[in-house]
């Protein structure tokens, strides 16, 4: 489901940057983990303190940007902003388990982005992708990512990692035919990774509190999926706060 901007309330506007002079996929060198630590080192380098596992209420007389999940939201804003915490402790989010695997080079029987896979074949991940073949300096081992959860599979998250590396096997050799030992798998479950796109979600988005006048909401609840939606809201968001202070 997509929110135009005009059923959104104010609040929640973005304005569409220009468009950018290089097309394409695109990832850092070394993978996401690079850059997220550049962004830590840029903000550290200009005096940010960073602050973690600790409990951050929002107080009326401080400017404060929340980009967490909507829950998480909720739980920062429950004082400040009781009517908007509430709204947002109704968004339904989803979990999603990504285990991207390593295998010996042989392995790589087919080639491309990746797939996904429709709900009538039988498989319960939503889909794979084949990470050397999207991005350069990936190997020299073969690396897939898989993908599950998501609205149609939400107990995924109580899966172990043992079930869950079982049920990787499973459906790799319903894809390829044959079974690969892996070199290695790493596993990442993200308990509320996702909003339900729901009609439910478009009646909450659209009604929406606004927060508090030294607050805004940064998330991928907010109507918008995907880093460059997210990246978008976030480069409004800052530029407001700029013009604010």
């Amino acid at each position: 489901m997509i929110f135009g901007q005009a059923s959104l309330p104010p609040h929640l506007q973005t304005t569409r940057p220009a468009r950018p002079k290089v097309h394409g996929t695109v990832a850092p060198a070394k993978g996401m983990q690079q850059l997220i630590d550049g962004l830590c080192d840029y903000l550290d380098r200009a005096g940010v303190e960073f602050v973690f596992n600790h409990e951050a209420p929002i107080k009326l007389d401080e400017p404060a940007i929340v980009c967490t999940s909507a829950r998480a939201a909720s739980e920062c804003l429950r004082d400040a902003a009781p009517q908007l915490s509430e709204s947002l402790q109704q968004i339904e989010m989803m979990p999603v388990v990504t285990a991207t695997c390593q295998y010996d080079p042989a392995a790589a029987k087919l080639k491309g982005f990746g797939c996904l896979f429709p709900r009538h074949e039988g498989f319960r991940a939503r889909g794979v992708l084949f990470n050397e073949w999207i991005f350069e300096g990936r190997g020299p081992a073969h690396s897939e990512t898989w993908i599950f959860g998501g609205a149609l599979d939400p107990g995924i998250g109580e899966m172990g990692d043992r079930e869950l590396i079982q049920l990787i096997a499973t459906e790799r050799k319903k894809l390829y035919g044959e079974d690969h030992e892996p070199i290695g798998i790493h596993l990442t479950t993200w308990p509320e990774a996702l909003p339900h796109y729901s009609i439910d979600l478009e009646r909450i988005l659209t009604t929406l509190p606004a927060p508090p006048a030294n607050v805004a909401l940064v998330g991928n609840y907010l109507g918008r999926i995907g880093l460059a939606k997210l990246v978008e809201r976030a480069a409004f968001v800052a530029r407001e706060f700029r013009k604010v202070l």
